[in-house]
């Protein structure tokens, strides 16, 4: 068995990495192997495998049943490492292929080394979100396409300081046009990643990845545990926000980092709306002062003080950037996720975080779970543990 030194990215460009990959394994069993090496969740919020696949930089993703060995590479090739994700308005069960394996043979990958891509200065402060017009009306019109069916795609864009703000402005977006969406959920599988990743490649080469936008068709702006979990393992840098659009009812919103917390923006800047209203009606007043100062002259009145006449024609530059407001922002309860021990029921977790055993009603019904969901109460299974006041009032 050989190796193949290679550079391998994650999917959001914001980590590189230096590795020898094995010649004589499968594509998806080496990315398998590469996610569990750089601590990338192997499970998603379904308890079902997460699939993992390899896609060149600046070429076509790599078939996840060759071996890298088959495959005419350059000398040094650079993949980037992505996940097949599912953002569904709540936790949906999504069957995935069983995990790759290597038979009895381990699949050996090594690291290198590791850096970081993104600018990691002064990333605690407050953030501004800014996005340009014109992007702003690609996304829309986007998903305007299927009204009813979700879809998602990459914000592009840069990260700068502006005194004592962070600015993150969203540039560019892609679309991913070959993820595969309904009326719940979207998913996006390696062909999706393929075509966002040329474009991004191609077009967007000077900009960093600052997050994803996905739609909730007549559900809401809103991030779902699906959408939370996404965020968090795949575009959990500081600089990195999601973009929820509900199509059908004409509502957006930007969540971004705080404190550690995903939070949903309370408004944010509409860049070049203004600008682009300003020189329209500039343009227009213009062409009437024009014709009033041509009749005035042909009149033989060219002598009055036009400019003080016309003065009320003058126009006030706006703001170039536009605030949106954000849709009202739920009330927010701390709530804690516990995975679930061996020989561990809801009677017994009620009785370790609320003294009170009885409350295991309310648990599982604040979880959804029902009687056929008992029988999946398995170590590892993760459960929300919300205050004890908040479930003692919902009972």
């Amino acid at each position: 068995m050989g190796h193949i030194a290679a550079t391998v990215l994650d999917a959001a460009d914001s980590r590189v990495y230096e590795c020898l990959l094995p010649d004589d394994r499968g594509a998806a069993c080496v990315a398998a192997r590469l996610a569990e090496l750089i601590h990338l969740p192997l499970i998603g919020t379904d308890n079902n495998p997460l699939a993992y696949g390899l896609v060149l930089k600046h070429g076509c993703a790599v078939d996840p049943q060759s071996n890298l060995g088959d495959l005419r590479l350059p000398s040094h090739p650079t993949f980037r490492l992505v996940p097949t994700l599912v953002a569904c308005k709540e936790t949906l069960s999504f069957s995935f292929d069983d995990p790759p394996t290597a038979g009895d043979k381990p699949t050996e990958v090594r690291i290198l080394s590791e850096n970081t891509l993104m600018n990691d200065v002064e990333i605690g402060l407050k953030s501004d979100v800014r996005i340009n017009a014109g992007v702003h009306r690609e996304i829309e019109r986007f998903a305007g396409r299927g009204r009813q069916v979700e879809c998602a795609g990459l914000l592009l864009g840069t990260a700068s300081m502006e005194g004592r703000q962070r600015v993150i402005h969203i540039k560019a977006a892609v679309s991913a046009t070959q993820a595969e969406g309904n009326r719940t959920s979207v998913t996006i599988g390696l062909a999706a990643w393929e075509s966002m990743l040329q474009v991004r490649d191609k077009d967007y080469s000077h900009l960093d990845v600052l997050g994803w936008f996905h739609t909730h068709p007549g559900w809401g702006v809103f991030l779902s545990d699906a959408d939370v979990f996404i965020h968090r393992n795949f575009f959990a840098h500081p600089d990195m926000v999601a973009y929820v659009l509900d199509p059908t009812a004409g509502r957006d919103g930007f969540f971004y980092w705080q404190n550690g917390r995903l939070t949903l923006c309370p408004n944010y800047g509409l860049v070049g709306a203004a600008l682009a209203k300003r020189r329209r009606k500039g343009a227009f007043r213009r062409t009437v002062i024009a014709l009033i100062v041509a009749t005035l002259a042909y009149l033989g009145y060219a002598y009055l003080p036009v400019d003080r006449m016309l003065g009320f024609l003058r126009e006030k530059p706006p703001a170039r950037v536009e605030k949106r407001e954000a849709p009202p922002k739920p009330v927010e309860i701390k709530v804690q996720v516990y995975a679930l021990q061996r020989g561990d029921t809801l009677w017994r977790v009620c009785r370790r975080f609320y003294g009170r055993g009885e409350l295991a009603d309310a648990l599982a019904r604040y979880n959804s779970i029902n009687e056929s969901g008992m029988a999946s109460m398995r170590p590892g299974r993760e459960i929300r543990i919300p205050p004890k006041e908040w479930l003692e009032k919902g009972r």
